[in-house]
């Protein structure tokens, strides 16, 4: 059962890929309906996959980069 994970490498951690699929399935419908960003559902949804916290919260905005 080892092809359901795929290898993350910026984090390093094995995620199950049809997780993501739903995931991202359900980030989508739900913020289709409600018209709000994603991001809120998606960082609590990675880490319960397994990501370790700071992957998914990290600022990556230049602008935030260059301040700090």
């Amino acid at each position: 059962m080892d092809w359901l994970f795929v290898l993350m490498p910026i984090a390093g951690v094995k995620i199950f890929w049809p997780g993501l699929i739903i995931l991202g399935i359900g980030v989508g419908v739900i913020g289709g309906f409600f018209g709000m960003g994603g991001a809120w559902m998606v960082t609590p949804g990675l880490n319960i996959l397994g990501f370790p916290m700071p992957s998914p919260s990290e600022p990556t905005s230049p602008t935030w980069l260059a301040n700090h």
